[in-house]
């Protein structure tokens, strides 16, 4: 290969300064480790330069999530949940939570009407079928007063570590912390 063009190609691709440019481990494993990091940021360096700023914080989310989804920290169902919302009659008729073997039943009618809208109860019923979520729509019917609160507090819209939720829901979901996942 022509010198001029593999200089264009490493300004272009820079690959080879990516391999170079990480820190050096003791074993393969570890390398490959810090190589996978090094390249996660040199990918978000690059590919965050071309992007207006809004469209940033969509691309960090789903960098973020690629990453986990190939760790395995993601559901699919959840996820799945997340982008579409529950399936299809999922939430009609008597909606059935699968925990494992046992099954939690759940009614279908929306216990607060005045404030918790039919198609946000459908989505909970829905979210409930979710083994992470099991129980919760029957959770939400049961503890009322303080979803209310939650829903109409300042605090509704604040960090998930502000809230409290009850029932050990934010125990059981997977929370990142900076540097738990690369992308190999």
């Amino acid at each position: 290969m022509p010198a001029h063009v593999q200089e264009e190609f490493s300004t272009a691709f820079p690959c080879h300064h990516t391999t170079n440019s990480a820190m050096q481990a003791a074993n393969v494993a570890a390398r490959g480790e810090l190589l996978s990091s090094h390249f996660t940021e040199s990918l978000y360096a690059n590919v965050s330069r071309s992007l207006f700023e809004r469209h940033k914080l969509l691309f960090s989310f789903l960098l973020a999530v690629k990453i986990m989804a190939h760790a395995g920290t993601i559901d699919a169902a959840e996820w799945r949940f997340l982008l579409a919302g529950p399936p299809a009659g999922a939430a009609s008729g008597g909606a059935c939570a699968a925990s494992g073997s046992n099954k939690t039943t759940t009614t279908s009618h929306n216990p607060a009407p005045d404030w918790l809208t039919g198609n946000a109860w459908s989505e909970l019923l829905g979210l409930s079928q979710l083994p992470s979520f099991a129980g919760f729509a029957q959770h939400v019917a049961s503890e009322l007063s303080h979803y209310k609160l939650l829903i109409d507090g300042n605090q509704a819209r604040g960090c998930c570590c502000c809230l409290s939720l009850p029932f050990g829901y934010l125990q059981t979901l997977p929370v990142p912390t900076a540097g738990t996942y690369s992308l190999v």
